[in-house]
């Protein structure tokens, strides 16, 4: 009875397994944002992806866009949707991410992948600003942030397929969301078999990374997954 019940977990996972959609990363169909949303960081990734789609060219196979952020600045992240909503068969690969890393995935229109181990995580913006009180520039500035903010809310709302009602209730204490939940809930679309090419292993670069104690040198690899 045991050694049955053995086989039957084995094949249904080998099943459930056969059934999940791979994604293979390789040097030339994928961009990824590894850390927070910045101007800078999104200026790298539209210059990563004005490349890639110029290698592409007539070619109709997809381009990655892999995330694992925390978030960051909700303006620099709205200008990079506006950039790359408009580049045909865009997908998201998403490892962590939160905030407007979370945001990005919604807004973009192409398909959203997560690995196994996927999290997303929505919450209240915040952030702050200073000027004349009396009708003065904070009103100004109060009025334009709770538009810009109330629209990024409706988009992700609108994504996930809940009320934007419903929506503002979850993430009052931040609203996180694990591995194959995300599809259950409808923060991503599927949770995928991520790989990277063996070419793409091979990869390894440095970066600048700035830290409490200066700027210092790491290697990392090509392959985001394993970064």
């Amino acid at each position: 009875m045991k050694i049955l019940l053995s086989i039957l977990i084995i094949c249904g996972l080998q099943f459930a397994n056969a059934n999940n959609e791979e994604v293979v990363l390789t040097k030339n169909n994928h961009c990824s944002l590894q850390g927070k949303v910045t101007s800078e960081s999104m200026r790298s990734l539209k210059s990563c992806l004005a490349k890639r789609v110029v290698k592409r060219r007539g070619s109709r196979y997809p381009l990655y866009l892999v995330i694992n952020s925390p978030g960051g600045s909700v303006y620099a992240g709205l200008q990079f949707i506006s950039y790359a909503k408009n580049i045909r068969n865009l997908q998201t690969v998403t490892i962590y991410a939160a905030s407007m890393g979370s945001a990005i995935v919604q807004a973009l229109p192409g398909k959203r992948h997560g690995t196994d181990n996927a999290i997303t995580m929505f919450h209240r913006a915040k952030g702050s600003f200073s000027g004349q009180f009396g009708e003065g520039e904070l009103e100004s500035k109060l009025k334009l942030w709770t538009r810009i903010v109330l629209g990024m809310e409706t988009v992700n709302a609108k994504r996930i397929g809940i009320p934007l009602s419903d929506y503002k209730k979850k993430v009052v204490n931040e609203y996180w969301v694990y591995s194959h939940d995300n599809v259950k809930q409808n923060t991503l679309d599927t949770i995928s078999i991520v790989k990277c090419s063996h070419p793409l292993l091979k990869v390894v670069r440095k970066v600048r990374v700035k830290t409490m104690f200066g700027t210092i040198n790491k290697t990392v690899s090509g392959c985001p997954i394993l970064n």
